[in-house]
């Protein structure tokens, strides 16, 4: 049951870098819109608050500047 279990988390660390880096670093919306639409992701307005106060906090980070490439 151990070695199901880990190979079952390691399946999802694939499946979670795949997500990842479909969403580009978490700065692409399209991965969460189609999970909500497409893959029965709930919406519910918890969610959709959440994911507006991750946006908005990442835009206030980037306006108070700081941040070098």
């Amino acid at each position: 049951m151990s070695w199901v279990l880990l190979v079952f988390a390691g399946l999802l660390e694939v499946v979670w870098a795949i997500a990842l880096k479909l969403s580009n670093g978490f700065t692409s919306l399209v991965p969460t819109i189609v999970g909500i639409f497409f893959l029965g992701d709930p919406a519910s307005v918890v969610r959709i608050v959440s994911i507006a106060l991750i946006i908005s906090g990442v835009v206030g980070l980037n306006l108070a500047g700081g941040a070098t490439h």
